[in-house]
């Protein structure tokens, strides 16, 4: 081996020998150079491996006479000459040259000195040389089932060849290899049939894979490396009381993930040969089941990297990942160390399942889906990763643990009769035919379940894999099965009418239940027109509490709102669950024991749900406000219960100045203690307002910090104004500090509905224009978003999102068919990762609606988030709409400026999942969403004086629930 470069190192020692000279009066010669050796050998040699230094000199007078001193046995001096100059070579492999001393000669050797003369001048190169092990490494990254390995032969001299892979020519199936083994065949219990039938014989196909393995440095001599595979799994590792042979043993909870050396991977098939040519340099040997797991590798002299080939076996059963190892055990001949210790080398790899899996879905293929109690649904199960298109595949039908409907009372799950078309028989299993890839089944839900539960109960279909384990043929359960919860709330809730109760707002409340909050129209309840209300129903209707808010009425310009929070808290020694609702309206009046700032005060008020009362009792009441007018305009919670109020002001707070008209302000209002009682505490007011009227029309909590949404015509904060109305937002957390206040939006007027944040996005409802969002990238690779509008034939309804930042996310335009009637969506709430929004159309929103134009009717539409093509096209009109009406932002165009390398490109960054319509003659006045299922709606309907409000229940398909 060529000595590695080194830098250059100053001689410790120097000796000189000085000879006498006649010296005369004058001198012409120049004095003999001392000889110097070049360079510096390398510091590191390696057991078997050659190590060189073919050094130059200069200086000294006549010829140069070599030697070394203090030198190991290996390594000597040996004699060269060459055209140019006359050399020396020091060479040797340790372990092997001055006696075969092999790992004696490993170790540190000191002052080792080479030392050059002229006969009368000496030149010294002193050095210090380290004899290592050469090092034997595997490297590899895992296996697919099925899937063979993409590695292309090296022309590198110190890479062996490449092993037979299966490769044909054209286009032909690669070749595999065959593996004989005994299965263990299980009956419906899980007993393993002994002896095993002939049906146990099994022949399977194998995938040649590769393991890598790595010398350190080329040896002089040749290598030759025992293997073999290894694995944890452990047949006896039984779950509870059964004992081997046992299906709960071989697939118990520790042995799955662990594979079965012999049964899912061999170092060589036992029917390979004559399908899988094996190299020269790989032998492999039986282990004690007569299965080729174990060999030997050979490394002529000079191969540094080389391979072992394994094969991966091909079976018909449903498995997760598995691991195992292959075990470099002993080094049979030659110098060479298992790893740096010499302690052996395991290399822990993965084989992952190439299987026949199952999907289940709803028939627009979604995997949520809510299904009313005493009713059936058609669903479907699709196999995708058909392996065997002649074979009959099966699915034990079980479900998940988090399932709390019990089968057989709450559902059965039901497919066709074949032998009497158009009835349905109730099943334990799916059974796919040979070539078939999709079934359809139905889910009834009876309820005949006697076990109260607090939330719709829910059942997730999925592939029962504690029976599958094994068992050849079934299809594998997916990560994620059909989720389905049972809806008892069967048909329209009517909640408020004109003659009592007027619902203003609504939220999902304890246990799946609604809260909503109003104004007593007649005095129904004992107290003033206008006093406002809380009242409760459970998720199937039933109404369980109502509560007088405050005994002072409601403003009509600032109707109550609701905000409902579940937290811990620690009461004793015991931490529980605090199921709270907040309450906030404007009032001229004044609480008992309060009194009016002046004009309109904000109220808040603050309930508590008491397990020994069964229902919501009041923890305080609070009333704030300035010399103005205080509307409350949104209300949330944080984690810690505190309430975070936004609203609009005439007035100034304390420490704070009107900037003229209506200024936005932020109000966070804790609980403290007062001896023992529960006491409001106002924490801090930021007050934020442009020269102008500001709107409020959201506030959302993250982190106890609450981010306002409103819109103005002003300069918010002196943020320049964009025209029209705009959009702005800012965060509040402490009542110091400053607030930043993004002003943005376009050159139109941007009205905004209902906003809420998640994470670092920003979505927001607007109106009435049409909106795009292009992007364009300068020369320097940074991409800039331009959001625009432009008046449409008729009002629309948008959902825009932006960063915390500021940024432009997304920005989708739906409008009515026919680009000829107002659309408006004002709600607005997060859908599992999707957004869904709800409002009004006066046309036909929906291509199934057959509505007369000119009446209100509700909407609902629900998005999902899009990451942009890069290589998308820039077509006018491609990103204002989803496809499903005219008119969804068409024609708008940015001007691409001078240092833009691509055009720009519309980028919506949503898109439509559904829209739906109802044809009636109604609004939405309120939506939220329960655990991600279903989507409940506050609908309105009647003229002014003759209305009624109830609830309406949709899935996350935008079916209806309640007709």
């Amino acid at each position: 081996m060529r000595a590695e470069s080194h830098t250059l190192r100053p001689v410790r020692v120097l000796i000189t020998l000085v000879a006498a000279l006649a010296l005369t009066a004058c001198k012409t010669e120049k004095d003999p150079e001392q000889p110097t050796v070049l360079g510096s050998p390398a510091p590191v040699a390696y057991l078997g491996v050659e190590y060189y230094y073919n050094f130059g000199v200069y200086g000294g007078d006549g010829i140069l006479q070599y030697s070394l001193t203090n030198a190991p046995s290996w390594l000597a001096l040996e004699d060269t000459s060459n055209k140019a100059r006359q050399g020396i070579i020091m060479r040797g492999v340790p372990g092997l040259t001055g006696g075969n001393r092999g790992e004696q000669d490993l170790g540190k050797t000191v002052d080792v000195t080479l030392l050059t003369t002229d006969g009368e001048r000496v030149g010294l190169q002193p050095f210090d040389i380290d004899v290592r092990h050469n090092t034997v490494t595997l490297e590899s990254e895992g296996f697919e089932e099925g899937e063979y390995p993409d590695v292309e032969a090296s022309d590198d001299a110190n890479v062996c060849e490449l092993p037979d892979l299966g490769e044909v020519e054209g286009d032909g199936d690669r070749r595999t290899g065959l593996h004989q083994f005994t299965a263990e065949v299980y009956d419906d219990q899980g007993e393993v049939i002994t002896p095993p039938p002939a049906s146990a014989q099994r022949s399977k196909e194998t995938t040649p894979v590769l393991v890598k393995v790595l010398l350190a440095k080329p040896s002089v001599t040749r290598i030759r490396i025992a293997f073999e595979l290894t694995s944890d799994f452990d047949p006896s590792s039984c779950e509870g009381s059964f004992t081997a042979p046992h299906q709960r043993c071989t697939h118990s909870a520790v042995n799955r993930g662990r594979a079965m050396i012999g049964k899912d991977v061999v170092a060589m098939g036992s029917d390979s040969e004559g399908r899988l040519e094996v190299p020269e340099y790989l032998q492999y040997q039986p282990d004690a089941n007569g299965d080729l797991t174990r060999g030997v590798l050979t490394l002529e002299p000079g191969i540094t990297e080389c391979y072992i080939r394994l094969e991966v076996v091909s079976d018909d059963v449903p498995e997760t990942s598995e691991l195992f190892s292959i075990d470099l055990t002993d080094v049979r001949e030659g110098l060479a160390a298992l790893g740096s210790g010499d302690d052996g080398v395991s290399r822990t790899l993965t084989i992952r399942d190439n299987q026949t899996s199952v999907v289940f879905e709803t028939e627009a293929g979604y995997q949520r889906d809510v299904i009313n109690a005493e009713e059936n649904r058609q669903y479907r199960a699709r196999l995708e990763n058909r392996l065997d298109s002649d074979a009959s595949y099966r699915v034990r039908l079980g479900q998940e643990e988090v399932s709390t409907a019990v089968p057989g009372d709450d559902y059965i799950i039901e497919v066709p009769d074949t032998d009497q078309p158009g009835t349905w028989i109730q099943v334990e299993e799916l059974v796919f035919g040979p070539g078939q890839n999709h079934l359809t089944f139905r889910v009834a839900a009876p309820n005949d379940s006697m076990v109260p539960v607090d939330d719709d109960k829910l059942m997730v279909i999925n592939a029962d894999e504690r029976f599958q384990d094994g068992r050849e043929f079934y299809a594998a359960a997916q990560d994620t099965g059909l989720r389905l919860t049972i809806n008892e709330l069967l048909s329209s809730l009517e909640v408020g009418s004109s003659g009592d109760f007027a619902p203003t707002d609504l939220v999902l409340a304890r246990n799946g239940g609604i809260a909503l909050v109003g104004v007593d129209l007649t005095g129904f309840s004992g107290e003033p027109a206008g006093t406002p209300l809380l009242v409760v129903y459970d998720r199937k209707g039933n109404m369980v509490d109502s509560l007088v808010v405050a005994s002072v009425t409601a403003d009509s310009e600032a109707p109550p709102l609701l905000s409902y929070n579940e937290r811990p808290a620690d009461v004793g020694n015991a931490t529980v669950t605090r199921e709270e609702i907040a309450v906030t309206f404007g009032s001229r009046g004044a609480l008992a024991g309060a009194s009016n700032s002046g004009g309109v005060d904000s109220v808040q008020a603050l309930f508590r749900y008491d397990s020994m009362a069964g229902g919501y009792a009041p923890v305080w009441r609070f009333q704030t406000g300035t010399a103005g007018d205080d509307l409350p305009r949104a209300l949330a919670m944080d984690r810690s219960g505190a309430l975070f109020v936004g609203g609009e002001t005439s007035g100034s707070w304390p420490e704070r100045t009107n900037r003229g008209g209506l200024d936005s302000y932020v109000q966070r209002i804790g609980t403290e203690l007062s001896g023992s009682t529960e006491v409001p505490a106002l924490a801090w007011t930021r007050q934020v307002g442009s020269g102008l009227d500001d709107r409020v029309h959201a506030i959302s909590v993250q982190s106890s910090s609450a981010t306002l949404v409103g819109t103005s015509s002003g300069q918010v904060a002196g943020e320049p104004a964009l025209g029209g109305v705009d959009l702005y937002f800012y965060t509040a957390s402490s009542a110091g500090g400053d607030i930043t206040v993004r002003q943005l939006g376009t050159a139109g007027n941007d009205n905004i509905q209902d906003a809420f944040l998640r994470g670092s996005e920003l979505w927001l409802t607007a109106a009435p224009n049409g909106y795009a969002r292009k992007e364009q990238t300068d020369g320097d690779g940074l991409v800039t978003a331009t959001l625009t509008s432009e008046a449409l034939g008729s009002p629309a309804a948008s959902v825009l999102g932006f960063s915390t930042l500021g940024k432009s996310l997304a920005a989708l335009t739906l409008n009515d068919q026919a680009d000829a009637a107002t659309d408006q969506f004002d709600f607005l709430v997060p859908f599992n990762d999707d957004i869904v929004t709800a409002g009004f159309t006066t046309g036909r929103f929906s291509s199934e609606s057959t509505a007369s134009l000119g009446s209100r009717q509700p909407i609902l539409a629900r998005l999902k988030k899009v990451e942009p093509e890069p290589e998308a096209d820039s077509q006018a009109g491609e990103g204002g709409g989803d496809g499903d009406g005219g008119g969804d932002g068409d024609g708008i165009d940015v001007e691409e400026s001078e240092d833009t390398v691509s055009p720009p490109v519309l980028r919506p960054g949503l898109e439509t999942r559904w829209r739906v319509q109802r044809d009636i003659t109604a609004g939405i006045d309120g939506l939220v969403q329960y655990r991600g299922d279903k989507l409940i709606t506050l609908i309105r309907e009647g003229a002014s004086g003759s209305e009624t409000w109830s609830l309406n229940l949709f899935t996350g398909e935008g079916r209806l629930l309640t007709p």
